[in-house]
């Protein structure tokens, strides 16, 4: 015998206690219940919801066809819907309450809330169609693509509503993309309110009035609710110019091109949706339907609202012989995603109940026993059963042509594979194929976490009739000259750039300056040695990521992640940083936290500062990580026994004060001033300079502490010893164009000579447009990273020609603030330019990375390159973790990093990276500022001499030296000061050695300031 299949339709509003008592019923043996809307309002006295009704007939067009092909002997009780998500939250919560032995089988096939995913509270539930999570994700990269970042957000005040607005603000926050303005619309009764809607509409486009136009919105609302906005937008656009672009959510994916072509201002709009599964079959049938007496009387005693939806089309009834029904050209089968779920919701009830009736009665058609008692007494089985099912759609008796299977892997979702994407994209615009009608265009293919679309058929109906192309359609954007304040990140000193990975490099970067008056705070971000600095350090984990070269084998297969910390180059904000992150793990700007990154990280490349570096390492000892200095060269950062896993690819200072005051012998000079830093940088220079002055017999005549953003005093202190023309700096990076420009624009007559520390190096953006720097002496360490410039440079580039999908969060600011300009989807557009071609200059032959990045770049290798070893030897190539020998064991990991070798200078062999106490084993180039051989007017390095740090390794042309101010030698000029020297540099009692060093000497010129 052969049992049929039937259906049980129980028409319900917005809650189950709102039951309306009409019922479909179709005769059969086992019953699938279905719960759907039909009407458009929750009082079932509105008109009839045409999608909602052919959803329904969808599902008995199914059952009928699995009847037809006998595909179950028999079939038990399940449930399929509701359609909208707060009402499958009420069922499923209901249902779930009853007990595990009652769960009944709920299929959603059109209700989407994220919420729904989990398991736990809704029990009984299996979805067939995508969860908004995904729609959200989908309409963040449609923003992407479109270029929107400044936009509003619409949205119904219910669950489904609420959840996708909260998951866009999630996403879009990861995103750099602004929701400038939000409104929640009630909705009653299944109704919303016009006087609303129409607040809401105008508070959208009148923002402008505090902050900047907002051109782009995101609708997430149902048919009914997006048909009153556009109605309410498009009234108002009658007497107001304004431009808007809108984009839709899947709760509207069915409005219909019927309703979308009564309002003008909806054309050009996109809509998000699930891929549309048209079962070819189903359509012929709908359409007989409506235009076949015989077929339409066969259908209409299980589904009674046929004939509201035949009221559309005729005006006569129906039961009159006379009465004659439509023609299928005057039927209009608009867009409706959800039918397809609804048939995919009914073939997978029907194969979990295959499924279950051959385990229960192998190969017996019949219904069996031991098949009953599992429903009547353990219907979860059922839930159990279907999340382990697997369904090949082309294999059902349902025509559906579609190469495609769902699986649920013990989840509630469905997992879709085949010939159809994750999601899609449709355009409301002209016809391609017939430009005098209006379609929805399918544009867009979501696949894999990316959206595919083709902007060839982009058009922007808001400015013209006929439709602007892609690249100049609308962009909800900031406007230029406006600053778009509530969209400014205030945290980005605070975001932790961050990428996953089964083991990390952490760092530490100052890519702001520090607040002066908070150490806890951040002040501007820097223009130079940091943002270059966090680039160096990605390029070097991503070069060893690639497995390629010597990188081929490192930590087998596993990817290495990266977590940079900004220091903003204060001790105490960086400690605090690093316990937050030791205890609390890393929180993304989605919202997600990642908690384990303490025992995965291999060790720290930090610090910038030597201050910042003495922090950081009081903390990282405890710890037990090793951490590499790029750009600390404070000497008590030698000290291993207070430092013990320190080590650093810079050298340190007491060698740089060597270098500094052979070059003021060579000047055949002995009176100096030091103009050095706050800080342990700048006072350990100092100290350096004062302890080596001693032993070389040179006097300093004056020292000048420089304090952050307290510059104004720097020119009279100077003047306190106007005959010491000679001033070594030791100034951090930040502040030396600072000190500059205060110096070269307060004196007049520059009769001085200034020997620079190595934060100074190369840097053109020191000596550009200051012609009294000419004769200026400086140093430079000469690292080479592993893979060299060239590489970097390309990396640099595609970075930034790639930006817009970079997870850097300061590059903006950072251009910005350097090159004075505005970036496209900046919120700060006050500058007078755009930004263009900011990455041409690292396609430049020209291009010369910032000192300090080769040094990074390298500290990343050299780490990796001893750990990685480290970890072979101690947890093995196969291990999945940081084993507990290597954490554990910080003196063994530190002597295999100690212990690399690389090309790290001009000479073209390995050498050691480290010398055997951990410190940078790197000499300096001694240049000389100098005019241009053909340009007098321009300023360029010359390099006269070199330092190394052999025994004897000071070497200078001198005959390439230049005095253009006249202001060699500097020496004492009275025997006031020279007995002052006397007394500094402790000359002994047999003084004639001495006397060249601190005699009396002339000065004819007098220095004007």
């Amino acid at each position: 015998m052969v049992t049929l299949l039937g259906y049980l339709i129980i028409l319900i509003g917005l809650a189950l206690s709102n039951i309306s008592g009409e019922t479909a019923f179709l005769q059969g043996d086992f019953h699938i219940a279905g719960l759907f809307q039909i009407y458009t309002d929750d009082q079932c006295s509105q008109e009839v919801d045409e999608m909602s009704v052919r959803n329904f007939e969808a599902v008995k067009w199914a059952i009928r066809k699995l009847n037809e092909a006998n595909y179950v002997p028999g079939l038990k009780l399940g449930l399929i819907g509701p359609e909208y998500s707060h009402e499958a939250m009420d069922t499923s919560s209901y249902i779930s309450s009853l007990g595990k032995k009652n769960l009944m089988l709920q299929t959603l096939f059109s209700a989407t809330a994220s919420a729904l995913s989990d398991g736990s509270k809704y029990q009984n539930i299996l979805r067939v169609i995508p969860e908004d999570s995904k729609q959200s994700s989908v309409i963040v990269s449609l923003m992407e693509n479109l270029a929107w970042n400044y936009i509003g957000v619409v949205y119904e005040n219910n669950s489904y509503g609420l959840g996708n607005y909260e998951e866009l603000k999630k996403l879009t926050k990861s995103k750099n993309i602004c929701i400038a303005f939000q409104s929640s619309i009630s909705v009653k009764n299944g109704l919303v309110s016009t006087d609303e809607i129409t607040k809401t509409i105008e508070s959208l486009i009148y923002h402008s009035v505090k902050e900047s136009k907002i051109l782009g919105v995101v609708i997430f609302a149902s048919t009914k609710t997006v048909e009153s906005i556009l109605k309410v937008a498009n009234k108002i656009k009658e007497n107001n110019d304004f431009q808007l672009g809108m984009i839709f959510s899947e709760g509207s994916s069915d409005v219909g091109i019927t309703t979308l072509s009564r309002f003008p201002i909806a054309k050009g709009s996109f809509f998000s949706s699930p891929p549309w599964l048209q079962f070819d079959g189903f359509k012929t049938h709908w359409l007989d339907v409506l235009t076949n007496k015989t077929a339409f009387t066969e259908e209409v005693a299980s589904n009674p609202w046929l004939k509201l939806i035949l009221k559309k089309f005729i005006l006569c009834d129906v039961q009159d012989a006379s009465c004659s029904m439509p023609v299928r050209e005057e039927i209009i089968v608009e867009h409706n995603v959800f039918e397809g779920y609804a048939i995919l919701a009914i073939v997978l009830q029907a194969q979990i109940l295959k499924d279950l009736q051959k385990v229960s009665c192998g190969t017996n058609s019949e219904l069996c026993q031991e098949f009953n008692n599992t429903l009547s007494e353990k219907a979860y089985t059922l839930v159990d059963k279907g999340r382990e099912t697997q369904v090949n759609v082309n294999s059902m008796p349902i025509d559906s042509g579609l190469s495609m299977n769902i699986h649920f892997n013990d989840l509630v979702e469905a997992t879709i594979t085949g010939n159809v994407p994750e999601y899609e994209v449709y355009h409301f615009r002209n016809c391609i194929k017939k430009s005098s009608d209006v379609c929805l265009e399918k544009i867009g293919d979501y696949n894999n976490s990316s959206l595919t679309l083709n902007k060839e058929k982009l058009r922007d109906y808001t400015r013209n009739a006929d439709g602007l192309a892609w690249p100049d359609i609308i962009r909800a954007q900031c406007d230029p000259g406006k600053l778009c304040r509530s969209c400014l990140n205030e945290n980005l000193p605070n975001e932790i750039l961050f990428k996953k990975g089964d083991l990390y490099v952490a760092a530490v970067v100052p890519v702001y300056n520090k607040d002066t008056a908070d150490p806890l705070k951040c002040d501007k971000i820097r223009k130079a040695n940091g943002w270059e600095v966090v680039e160096g350090i990605r390029f070097a984990v991503e070069t060893v990521n690639k497995k390629n070269g010597i990188f081929r084998n490192y930590f087998g297969s596993k990817q290495l992640g990266y977590v940079i910390l900004n220091s903003c180059n204060q001790p105490l904000h960086i400690q605090s940083i690093l316990l937050k992150l030791f205890k609390e793990g890393i929180q993304l700007s989605d919202g997600s936290r990642v908690s384990d990154i303490r025992n995965k990280t291999l060790g720290f490349v930090a610090a910038y500062g030597s201050s910042v570096s003495v922090a950081t390492a009081s903390v990282l000892q405890e710890f037990k990580f090793p951490q590499i200095s790029y750009a600390s060269t404070a000497a008590v950062l030698s000290d291993r026994t207070t430092y013990k896993y320190f080590l650093r690819t810079c050298t340190p200072d007491d060698k740089q004060a060597l270098a500094m005051l052979n070059i003021v012998k060579t000047l055949n000079s002995s009176y100096i001033q030091i103009m050095y830093s706050e800080g342990t940088y700048g006072e350990g220079g100092r100290n350096a300079i004062v302890n080596a002055a001693k032993e070389s017999k040179i006097c300093v005549a004056n020292e000048i502490k420089v304090k952050e953003n307290d510059y104004k005093r720097i020119r009279d202190d100077l003047l306190k010893t106007p005959y010491a023309t000679i001033i070594l700096l030791f100034l951090k990076s930040h502040v030396i164009n600072d000190v500059l420009e205060e110096l070269h624009k307060t004196i007049e007559q520059w009769s001085y000579i200034f020997i620079g520390s190595e934060a100074f190096g190369t840097r053109k953006d020191i000596i550009t447009e200051r012609p009294k720097l000419e004769g200026t002496i400086f140093l430079s360490l000469q690292m080479k990273p592993l893979t060299g410039i060239s590489e970097f440079e390309t990396y640099l580039y595609d970075r930034l020609v790639t930006r817009d999908s970079d997870i850097n969060p300061w590059t903006r600011e950072y251009f910005e603030k350097r090159n004075g300009c505005y970036m496209s989807g900046s919120f700060n557009k006050m500058f007078d330019s755009q930004c263009s071609d900011i990455a041409e200059q690292f396609n430049n032959k020209d291009y010369k990375p910032e000192i300090w990045t080769s040094f990074a770049i390298n500290a990343v290798f050299s780490l990796l390159q001893g750990s990685n070893k480290a970890f072979e030897e101690l947890c093995g190539t196969q291990s999945s973790s940081l084993c507990k020998q290597y954490r554990d064991g910080p003196s063994a990991v530190y002597n295999w990093i100690k212990n690399q070798r690389m090309v790290i200078d001009d000479n073209v062999v390995p050498s050691n990276v480290f010398n055997d106490n951990g410190d940078g084993n790197i000499g300096y180039k001694i240049y000389q500022v100098q005019k241009t051989f053909r340009e007098t007017s321009q300023l360029t390095y010359k390099q006269i001499g070199r330092f190394s740090l052999e025994e004897n390794g000071y070497s200078v042309h001198e005959n390439l030296i230049k005095d253009p101010h006249k202001a060699l030698p500097s020496k004492c000029a009275n025997s006031v000061e020279c007995k002052k020297c006397s007394n500094q540099i402790l000359i002994q009692p047999n003084a004639s050695s001495a006397s060249g060093y601190c005699r009396l000497h002339a000065i004819s010129n007098k220095h004007t300031i």
